[in-house]
């Protein structure tokens, strides 16, 4: 049993990089009351970071991250305006040769935002290079923007007691096929995306004349990141058609009648993959076991 003397130490290095760059966004100040998602790319050359290099991200209200495809970070972890965190990633091992895209999706969560979020006007800020020039690349004019409608706040209200109070509604409404395919690889077409707009420029905590600055105080993110790691599939349980009684985006719950197809279904998230192919056309349900929480 642990007694009062027991001390644990939990360490995290804080990045006190001085901050440059902008926030960018495909519009001036954009504090729009609805939702809204934009997609950033910004092609560079591994050459221009230098030895070691890394990449410092934020975002109102979220983001991810990818480089050529992979996700790399999301976040940014939670803070204040006066305490407003960027993540950290060493791009070390990360980087081919030659050209290489960074890809970020971005969330506006819009002026009503859950309350336990503390967010202020949408952005993205990004900077990236080594430790002689942390600074290489930023976020400016120089990036290409695209906004899309793929994301919408879902408009059903949750079903609760008039008189009560739900911490999670709003959900959102994502329709993958509204995304463009690809946007996140080296070899996608941006050309008809436009150049986003550098609409202030980006501050560290105390950087301005120490006091607080009417955008973001940027600060290091101060506990680690959370782990992630790929999970396969045990298996798939059932798969087969559904017959809906109404439009299923319009409930809160699914509920229909099952017919199961006869055998087994695809390993369709192996390497290689198996395809997965449905006999007749409808609406179709797989039940995956993922063996683990």
């Amino acid at each position: 049993m642990s007694t009062h003397a027991d001390v644990v130490t939990l360490t995290y290095p804080l990045d006190t990089v001085t901050v440059a760059g902008h926030w960018i966004w495909d519009c001036p100040r954009d504090v729009s009351d609805g939702l809204a998602t934009c997609l950033f790319r910004r092609a560079f050359d591994a050459s221009e970071l230098g030895a070691s290099p890394k990449l410092r991200i934020s975002a109102d209200s979220r983001y991810r991250a990818y480089l050529n495809g992979r996700l790399i970070s999301r976040g940014p972890c939670r803070g204040t305006p006066e305490h407003y965190h960027f993540e950290t990633i060493d791009l070390t091992g990360l980087l081919r040769q030659g050209r290489n895209v960074l890809a970020v999706e971005v969330r506006w969560y819009g002026k009503h935002f859950a309350q336990a979020e503390v967010h202020a006007v949408a952005g993205l800020w990004a900077m990236l290079g080594d430790a002689s020039r942390p600074g290489a690349i930023v976020t400016d004019e120089a990036w290409k923007v695209l906004r899309t409608d793929a994301c919408a706040s879902d408009p059903i209200p949750a079903m609760r007691p008039l008189n009560s109070y739900c911490a999670v509604d709003p959900c959102e409404d994502v329709d993958l096929r509204r995304l463009p395919s690809g946007w996140t690889e080296v070899d996608f077409d941006d050309a008809s995306w436009t150049p986003a707009v550098a609409f202030t420029e980006a501050y560290g905590r105390y950087q301005q004349l120490k006091h607080t600055h009417w955008f973001h105080e940027l600060i290091g993110r101060s506990v680690p990141m959370m782990e992630e790691m790929p999970i396969a599939p045990a298996g798939c349980l059932e798969q087969g058609r559904i017959t809906l009684g109404s439009d299923p985006r319009q409930v809160r719950s699914i509920e229909g009648e099952l017919h199961p197809a006869a055998g087994g279904a695809a390993a369709f998230w192996a390497d290689p993959a198996e395809p997965l192919t449905f006999a007749e056309p409808g609406t179709h349900y797989v039940i995956v076991n993922m063996g683990a929480l």
